[in-house]
């Protein structure tokens, strides 16, 4: 690895590192300011944030990089089309949800969040979704100039702004769940007026895109966008089959077990950040597979050591920050966490991987797995509780992974030999 690589590593692994750790810390301090039911309010709200962002956010933001780090060099001007038809269909997007929510309002406060302040809820989390998909955009931009140094440095300011504007939240005046997604939503908000101004000081007015920009586009999001759909679904749908099957204080149960795990899923995701751009100049250079092969063994070791550490220290965690009454997550903590670890394994390189060399694969993979998953949760969540949603969460990101992992395999050397 050269020291090109380990600089850009340090600047975009560093601050999603911190990101794990300054959400897992946010969740603790919730969890130990509010009661479970609160705790579990505050989580169907970030997982719908999460999700929208991994339904609509993550499909574009895939497609960019895909198309424009090919052209960054050979034609800028198409590049940036590219980026700008991605960013506002994101608003066009947000904006009929906004409507949606509208029309939807009084369903969604007495059904879905029947609580006090259910309609502060349901706007600071619309407001909150609006600035992710935005800053998201921002920095995809910066990823594909491969500015990593400037990448890093907004990554750690939205951080700071998003969590610890949620964190003052919970201290200042009278605690409430609406005021932490409230923070989390201005923290987001002031983000993207940062990003927005980075693109216009190096770029200029880049917003501008034509037909063909849409069309080039949509010819590779058709494919990510069912298939970040399912595969979206399959790992954040357990919140919601929890909180229509039970109650919110089982749901904040639950939750507490998925906080430990978080700071995996979050670096595994965004490891890709520096590797997603470089794979496809590796398979038109035909050296791909020797990256494969020196990534995989990295993070195959990396994950058989955070196993052996989950295994050694899970007690010692869970005693350390949860309250006493979230002691019996313990049993669920274990069980997600190898869901996650098998994340670590296949999210930073073998996933983008197949969503470049063939979109319809992860679509059908996901597809197939989803319809498992539900009736997975319907059988397992009335019979077990959160111990059987523990179970059918994992077995749902594992089996998908070593899939994943195989075919990936198998292409990179098919590729390699028919070069």
């Amino acid at each position: 690895m050269s020291s090109n690589t380990l600089f850009n590593l340090v600047w975009i692994v560093a601050p999603k590192a911190t990101g794990g750790l300054l959400l897992v810390l946010t969740n603790i301090v919730i969890l130990q300011q509010f009661q479970p039911s609160d705790f579990g309010y505050f989580t169907l709200c970030l997982t719908t944030i999460l999700l929208v962002d991994a339904l609509v956010g993550s499909a574009f933001d895939l497609g960019v990089v895909r198309l424009a780090s090919l052209q960054r060099d050979r034609d800028l001007a198409q590049s940036l089309g590219i980026e700008a038809a991605a960013f506002w269909l994101k608003i066009l997007l947000v904006v009929c949800l906004g409507i949606v929510l509208l029309t939807s309002s009084n369903f969604l406060e007495t059904r879905v969040l029947p609580t006090e302040n259910a309609q502060a809820l349901l706007w600071f989390s619309y407001a909150a979704i609006v600035g992710t998909l935005i800053f998201r955009s921002c920095m995809v931009n910066v990823q594909v100039d491969q500015r990593f140094v400037i990448y890093g440095a907004l990554e750690w300011m939205h951080l700071l702004l998003r969590y610890g504007l949620a964190i003052a939240c919970v201290f200042q005046g009278e605690r409430s769940i609406e005021a932490v997604i409230g923070g989390f939503a201005l923290g987001t908000g002031v983000s993207c007026l940062v990003g927005l101004a980075v693109i216009v000081a190096t770029h200029g007015w880049c917003g501008s895109f034509t037909k063909a920009h849409v069309k080039e586009l949509m010819s590779c999001v058709k494919w990510y966008l069912p298939g970040n759909a399912a595969g979206a679904l399959r790992d954040r749908v357990d919140i919601f089959m929890l909180a229509a099957w039970t109650d919110m204080n089982i749901v904040g149960h639950y939750s507490a077990a998925r906080v430990a795990t978080s700071a995996v899923d979050l670096i595994s995701m965004y490891l890709s950040v520096i590797l997603a751009p470089r794979i496809m100049p590796r398979v038109e250079a035909g050296n791909f597979l020797s990256m494969f092969k020196q990534v995989q063994l990295v993070l195959t070791l990396a994950t058989v050591l955070l196993a052996l550490l989950t295994i050694s220290l899970t007690g010692l965690v869970i005693e350390a920050w949860l309250p006493a009454e979230y002691s019996n997550t313990k049993t669920v903590f274990v069980i997600l966490i190898f869901g996650s670890l098998s994340g670590l394994l296949v999210n930073p390189l073998v996933v983008p991987y197949l969503a470049f060399i063939k979109p319809s694969s992860l679509m059908v993979l996901n597809g197939a797995v989803l319809p498992f998953v539900m009736l997975g949760y319907t059988l397992s969540i009335p019979a077990f509780g959160v111990v059987g949603a523990a179970w059918v969460t994992a077995a749902g990101r594992i089996f998908p992974a070593l899939l994943a992992l195989a075919l990936a395999w198998s292409w990179a050397h098919n590729h390699r030999r028919a070069q």
